[in-house]
């Protein structure tokens, strides 16, 4: 799944399946995250397959 730089903006990097990710912000069908290496994207809502667990400050 392509990461993008912006919602809709261009691609730059890739998700794999599996990889562990932190949801930063969600707008309408686009999820900001953070993966390990501290790369930030974009990916599309319906691209993440969300974990039962959720936690919240």
């Amino acid at each position: 799944m392509a990461i993008r730089d912006a919602p809709d903006g261009h691609v730059i990097g890739t998700l794999a399946p599996g990889d562990q990710v932190v949801v930063i912000l969600s707008k309408r069908r686009w999820v900001e995250i953070e993966l390990p290496r501290n790369q930030r994207g974009w990916v599309t809502y319906s691209s993440l397959k969300l974990n039962d667990e959720y936690s919240w400050d």
